[in-house]
């Protein structure tokens, strides 16, 4: 898999890669990958984009993958922390068809969609509100 890095992005990610290391990467999206970006008619076909929300973690190998802990969203309190995360596996019901804006008390323009998520153990479906970048490209996949 290759890894797009444009302008200052080079700089920026010099330290948090090495040679033959071995990552878990978050918040790329994966694209197809143009021919004029291919080293090789062998490449792959895609690559991965890396943006300002993009998390880099290097894998111990020693000690075997980070697997996800699925918590149900009858778990999830209901006056949670906004710096908890949860993973969750769930089905989209609902997203809202397009971002809207919202105006802040400071006058600033921020894009926000809805989501409604639901599982087997609620009667209560989980409401998620994604902001900006991700209330705009990142849900197009999820609203077909």
């Amino acid at each position: 898999m290759k890894g797009a890095l444009f302008g200052d992005q080079v700089e920026g990610y010099k330290e948090a890669f090495v040679y033959n290391g071995i990552y878990e990467i978050a918040n790329a999206p994966i694209k197809p990958c143009e021919d004029q970006w291919k080293s090789s008619p062998t490449d792959l076909n895609y690559q991965m984009s890396f943006r300002r929300q993009t998390i880099i973690q290097p894998v111990d190998t020693h000690s075997g993958p980070v697997l996800p802990e699925y918590l149900s969203i009858s778990h999830i309190s209901k006056a949670g922390n906004p710096n908890e995360k949860f993973d969750v596996l769930g089905i989209v019901i609902y997203v809202e068809e397009k971002a809207r804006k919202v105006v802040t008390s400071q006058q600033r323009e921020l894009l926000v969609r809805e989501i409604v998520i639901t599982d087997q153990s609620s009667k209560q479906p989980l409401v998620i509100l994604t902001w900006n970048d991700l209330a705009e490209v990142e849900c197009e996949s999820l609203s077909d």
